[in-house]
């Protein structure tokens, strides 16, 4: 824990003047205490946070604009700032909002909520809304625009599955055995894969384009989210019982992390920036934010003082840039 409290004092706070657009490598944190703050790849703090939310709670920026789309739990809305902060738009009706994935082909938005999933254009118009779908989280391909959906069913009465819908919403897959209640996907654009996660079946599952279980990781002891990194399809899992690990692409551990070695208690979730092989730890009994390099070695820790309950970590997906 020495190491990283000392890097912590390496987080610097950057200057109105020093504020520039978006970079590659940025994260933003998401705080339910209500407020966004963004981290530079230079691993500094921005100092004009975005608050004024009730209870935000997911969040996804677009690589190719680096417009930000929050959502508020609390306040049950879907808002969509631009690079400079500004609103550019406001949703209401979103219950319960679980996961949002953002396609930086169009700009469009999925959103995964207590009782469905919901499709919005780069404007903020709904394209279209499925309900049924019970603790949805989603996972865009951009390569293609289908959208993989875990829906949690009910504690495994029913069970849970997973479903794999087209760009206008249509159904093209439905996996419906093999899971008790998935909560959590994430999409490898390069094949078009989905990694699982069933934490109350203590695992995680790879399925390929075509809905095949091709990786299945058990005994994972109650495993909370998963990450993909796009460049080399590697995945990071996070686990109850405090323990990271980095899988390759065919489902080999090649890194295992004992959390409390390096000063986390309970990873709650986990984020891959692709760009950098980074990844970021949240730890909600700490109340603390980690980031750790591609190796799994603790870089900085985001001071306690400024959080205060933060849920989740939003880094921009490999993908084109423009500028």
């Amino acid at each position: 824990m020495r190491s990283i409290l000392a890097l912590t004092a390496c987080l610097a706070v950057v200057s109105g003047a020093a504020w520039g657009g978006y970079n590659p490598g940025d994260a933003w944190l998401v705080d339910q205490g209500g407020q966004i703050i963004r981290v530079t790849a230079e691993n500094k703090i921005d100092p004009q946070v975005i608050s004024g939310f009730k209870q935000p709670v997911v969040a996804a920026v677009n690589p190719s604009d680096g417009s930000l789309w929050v959502a508020d739990s609390a306040a049950q809305v879907l808002v969509k700032f631009g690079a400079d902060k500004t609103q550019k738009a406001m949703i209401k009706g979103i219950v319960t909002p679980s996961s949002i994935s953002l396609n930086p082909v169009d700009g469009s938005v999925w959103v995964g909520m207590e009782n469905g999933v919901a499709k919005f254009d780069a404007s903020g118009k709904q394209i279209f809304k499925i309900g049924g779908i019970r603790e949805a989280y989603v996972a865009v391909n951009p390569n293609d625009g289908t959208c993989w959906v875990t829906d949690a069913g009910r504690s495994g009465n029913p069970p849970g599955k997973v479903l794999k819908l087209g760009p206008d919403g249509s159904q093209l897959l439905v996996i419906d055995k093999g899971f008790t209640e998935p909560k959590g996907v994430a999409v490898y654009p390069k094949d078009g894969s989905a990694w699982v996660v069933d934490s109350q079946g203590n695992k995680v599952v790879k399925l390929d384009a075509n809905g095949n279980t091709v990786v299945t990781l058990d005994n994972l002891n109650f495993p909370t989210c998963v990450a993909v990194n796009w460049k080399d399809g590697t995945a990071w899992i996070s686990t109850q019982d405090g323990r990271l690990l980095k899988v390759s692409p065919d489902g080999k551990v090649i890194k295992e992390i004992q959390c409390q070695t390096i000063g986390i208690m309970f990873p709650l979730f986990v984020a891959v920036d692709s760009y950098t092989g980074s990844v970021w730890v949240i730890d909600t009994i700490m109340r603390q934010v980690i980031k750790l390099d591609e190796n799994g070695t603790p870089k900085i820790q985001i001071p306690r003082q400024i959080l205060q309950r933060p849920s989740y970590v939003a880094v921009a997906p490999y993908w084109r840039v423009k500028r």
